[in-house]
């Protein structure tokens, strides 16, 4: 896969070098990458890196071995692979969220389902806060808690069919022949049918058998498999809260779903070959029509982790985007109208979110203050109250610009936010101290006309059960490691930054 210009990087001179994001090689551990630019060929090549886990290892984590088997850098690979699924899970909560507004109030105006959905800035931010007693319903929590009665009465007692075949029969037990078997009759000596029956009095009939061999319940074994794995997952995410309601169901489903494809009935259905395409059980059928829905929507699930893999850094970027400006959305006095966030139903080289709609101007500081965000695709197009965003964004290689502007319209303040994603190993304080450095010498090689501030956003995918937060940083920029885990985002990021 090619490398991707970062958006925002079009006004830069004919030959200037612009910014790229290289995507995450999946099955290597190193990457090379050639950029052509009027002719003259750079080349990049970045080792250490990670590859994605294949089958053998997920598997293994599947049957739920000891870390202990594992090497570390299987270990590795694991808790990579955990991070990016849980925050790609974030993102289909919050789509799923808004396709139910919309169905709510009757919004859904288009057949398929529209590419883009809308969700209120405010109920982003209520979604992303602590869940307080109970754990975020993530898409295996939708499925264990709505529909596991459902699924477990077909793992129970699944479509059958009766299978016609050609076997020998003895001529006592014989009820149909058809054009191949009188045609092997035929050929048989003798005159009779007894004869032709030769010794054992056996001739060549057709047979019906009941089987379960079929498209159906190829979906259904797949499906089991497939909830087992996400329900280690999130058992996985979720294990400093063992104690929760919902992390019990989550595991007691896991269990049935194991005892269920321990059924003998399972062992003579074959398995699937990617996603067919559905019959007419698969789409008529009450019960199964609606576990082809949520199959779908666990393969979706699963091949976002596999994309969102190529594109870790954007992936963590529109993370980083949903903290700040949720945060934004809270800490408003006022709005002049309602903000959305407006979600894809898929990454588009990894950017969950259209930047179409940020949230601002919103007035902040008891109406004393202005804040707009600006995310590199978004910048303005000419200079923004004399000022060159666009430029400083590509000098800077922020990823979101905050704008803080007297009611005036006067400017006042630049807050640049860069999102770090660390996927080799934890930053340290140290390290947290050196990217709060390296931020002020940026903003100081631009040498912008009103005062700025800088947040660096680092995660931290080796404590991605727990709600780990360190800070760093003196002056106008601080530093911050957080983990995969969404509880504490919001309240960490309130107390970094500083609006005005």
């Amino acid at each position: 896969m090619a490398p991707q210009l970062r958006p925002g990087n079009w006004r830069l001179p004919p030959k200037a070098p612009g910014l790229y994001d290289l995507p995450y090689p999946v099955r290597e551990d190193a990457l090379t990458a050639t950029l052509d630019s009027d002719g003259e060929e750079l080349s990049v090549t970045v080792d250490g890196l990670v590859p994605f886990p294949d089958e053998q290892l997920l598997r293994q984590f599947d049957r739920q071995q000891s870390p202990a088997s594992m090497t570390a850098e299987q270990r590795r690979q694991l808790t990579l692979y955990n991070l990016i699924d849980n925050l790609v899970g974030v993102f289909d909560e919050l789509r799923w969220a808004a396709e139910q507004d919309a169905e709510r109030a009757d919004d859904w105006f288009t057949t398929p389902r529209p590419v883009l959905a809308p969700l209120p800035w405010q109920e982003v931010r209520n979604m992303l806060q602590a869940p307080g007693e109970e754990l975020r319903m993530d898409l295996i929590g939708k499925i264990a808690g709505s529909f596991d009665t459902v699924l477990f009465k077909l793992a129970a007692a699944p479509h059958k069919v009766l299978h016609r075949q050609r076997q020998r029969q003895h001529l006592s037990r014989v009820q149909q022949l058809d054009a191949a078997c009188l045609s092997w009759l035929t050929r048989q000596p003798g005159i009779s049918a007894a004869q032709k029956a030769g010794a054992r009095q056996e001739i060549l009939a057709v047979t019906r058998t009941e089987g379960y061999d079929t498209m159906e319940n190829r979906v259904l074994k797949d499906m089991l498999r497939r909830c087992r794995h996400a329900a280690r997952l999130s058992l996985h995410q979720n294990r400093a809260h063992a104690d929760k309601s919902r992390y019990r169901m989550v595991q007691r489903f896991d269990q049935r779903c194991g005892t269920a494809l321990q059924s003998p009935v399972f062992a003579g259905i074959h398995n699937l070959a990617g996603v067919p395409q559905p019959n007419y059980v698969l789409q008529h059928d009450t019960a199964y029509r609606e576990m082809w829905h949520w199959y779908l929507r666990l393969v979706k699930r699963e091949t976002a982790t596999l994309d969102a893999w190529r594109w870790q850094h954007r992936l963590w970027a529109d993370v980083v985007r949903l903290i700040v400006c949720s945060c934004l959305s809270g800490a408003a006095a006022q709005s002049p109208a309602q903000q959305y966030l407006w979600l894809r139903e898929s990454a588009t080289a990894g950017n969950w979110i259209e930047s179409m709609d940020w949230p601002g101007p919103v007035l902040i500081d008891d109406g004393a203050a202005v804040v707009e965000a600006f995310c590199p695709a978004t910048m303005p197009k000419g200079d923004y109250f004399g000022l060159p965003l666009a430029d400083w964004a590509t000098a800077s290689g922020a990823d979101l610009l905050l704008l803080v502007s007297n009611v005036n319209g006067a400017p006042r303040r630049c807050v640049f936010v860069w999102a770090i994603h660390c996927p080799r190993q934890s930053p340290d304080d140290g390290a947290l101290a050196e990217l709060a450095r390296l931020a002020e010498s940026a903003l100081a090689r631009i040498g912008a006309p009103v005062a700025t501030g800088g947040l660096v956003v680092a995660n931290d995918c080796f404590t991605v059960a727990e709600s780990a937060v360190s800070q760093a940083g003196t002056g106008e920029v601080q530093a911050l490691r957080v983990s995969g885990q969404p509880d504490q985002w919001l309240d960490a990021v309130d107390q970094a930054i500083t609006w005005t």
